[in-house]
């Protein structure tokens, strides 16, 4: 749940490169970060990754908003929809998470949007 307080703090106050930096590492490791939530699609949520197309690397991040969205205050819930919601700012977050050190690329950017839109996804997700 740590990157629903990163993706927060980031909307508080945008010149912390550190909270996006930090969003980009963890969509970007989750499934290093939690071995499990592979099993954890194909036991109990396999449309989560038909919806991706069997793209394990997305279909976690929808997995971890799906995860937030069952474990945090739905207030909380609804301020991340909104900024992830919002083209400019989703970009802008997108913008930021690429690391300062590396050349940012049109197709690293369209990369983290499409994984902050997995994570949306998940938040959107109606349990069944």
């Amino acid at each position: 749940m740590l990157v629903a307080l990163k993706i927060v703090s980031w909307n508080e106050n945008p010149s912390r490169q550190r909270d996006a930096q930090d969003i980009n590492y963890i969509i970007s490791n989750y499934e290093k970060i939690d071995p499990d939530a592979y099993e954890c699609l194909l036991d109990n949520h396999i449309d989560i990754l038909e919806k991706f197309d069997h793209e394990s690397s997305s279909a976690v991040v929808a997995l971890m908003g799906l995860r937030i969205k069952n474990f945090t205050n739905e207030d909380h819930v609804q301020l991340i929809k909104n900024i992830l919601s919002d083209s400019i700012r989703k970009e802008k977050l997108a913008r930021s998470m690429i690391v300062l050190s590396r050349t940012s690329s049109e197709e690293e950017e369209k990369l983290i949007i499409q994984k902050l839109e997995a994570l949306l996804m998940g938040l959107n997700y109606l349990n069944g």
